[in-house]
């Protein structure tokens, strides 16, 4: 089976160029979903506010209440009803648990899994220079604040049902390292969708 007849799910570290797979997949026609879109959906509902920090709090508590691939599972439910309608592709953005990952090669038998990483200064300067998101801004004003972000999402100090994207990394499919242009990532891109079968 070809990718193009896949669900692909993106992990990777924070401004490596999850994003970046995510807009090129939706103009090869993936629907696009995320974990974050079912977070902040629930925030919404709770009357939280949607800053990175209370979303992965959120994000962890309903793991832990709930089991570590919640969120997946509901992401898996909204992928199902619009397989029924006929819609066959989809890209995953916002894996950041191995029990995530599981959930999803448990429910869709056709996943594959792909991951992002970079240099921490290289993302950091992305995140100031080309980014410019008010909330990245607000939550990395300084390089020092971003690795405490950084490390915190990648797993450090977080239980086994919380954040741990260093091992979601290491459970990839395809890993693509992107410290060079955009050009150069989105022929690795070209690259990994060209492949006829897995």
């Amino acid at each position: 089976m070809g990718l193009e007849e896949m669900i692909i799910g993106l992990t990777g570290t924070i401004a490596s160029g999850k994003g970046e797979i995510a807009e090129f997949l939706k103009r090869e026609g993936y629907e696009y979903l995320s974990l974050s879109q079912e977070v902040r959906a629930e925030a919404r509902k709770r009357g939280i506010e949607e800053t990175r920090e209370d979303l992965q709090n959120l994000g962890n508590a309903m793991r832990a209440e709930c089991g570590a691939g919640y969120w997946a599972y509901r992401t898996a439910e909204r992928i199902k009803a619009a397989q029924e309608q006929g819609k066959e592709t989809f890209v995953i953005d916002g894996l950041r648990n191995p029990a995530e990952i599981n959930a999803l090669k448990e429910t869709l038998p056709s996943f594959y899994l792909v991951a992002t990483d970079a240099p921490p200064k290289t993302r950091f300067d992305r995140i100031v220079n080309i980014r410019k998101r008010e909330s990245d801004l607000k939550n990395y004003s300084t390089y020092e604040g971003f690795l405490a972000y950084d490390l915190r999402d990648q797993g450090l100090g977080e239980p086994e049902d919380g954040q741990q994207v260093r091992r979601c990394i290491s459970m990839a499919h395809h890993v693509l390292w992107n410290d060079g242009t955009l050009e150069e990532f989105q022929n690795e891109i070209r690259l990994i969708l060209a492949r006829s079968k897995i």
